[in-house]
């Protein structure tokens, strides 16, 4: 109730900020689960596959995009981009 004194435009202000932090943090999630699960289809490809190296790289990615918001945003925008450009 104390945020009744700070005028309309602050209190909508603090509100976005709210939304905002957590629309980029569940998007940092998102997009490090999408990598891990690409590693753990590279793991049971690793059966398969001629050069074992390919196994760390989804991994990789996975950690940077959840400990890089920007980087995961990035990633995100041309996944989606991928999907409508290139649909199967």
């Amino acid at each position: 109730m104390g945020d009744d004194k700070k005028p309309a435009k602050q209190r909508t202000d603090s509100w976005f900020e709210k939304l905002q932090d957590w629309i980029t943090k569940t998007i940092s999630i998102f997009v490090a689960a999408i990598f891990f699960l690409f590693g753990a289809g590279a793991v049971y490809g690793a059966f398969f596959a001629a050069n074992p190296v390919f196994i760390l790289v989804p991994f990789a990615l996975g950690l940077l995009a959840y400990y890089s918001r920007d980087f995961a945003i990035i990633i995100l925008v041309l996944v989606l981009l991928s999907f409508f450009l290139f649909p199967l």
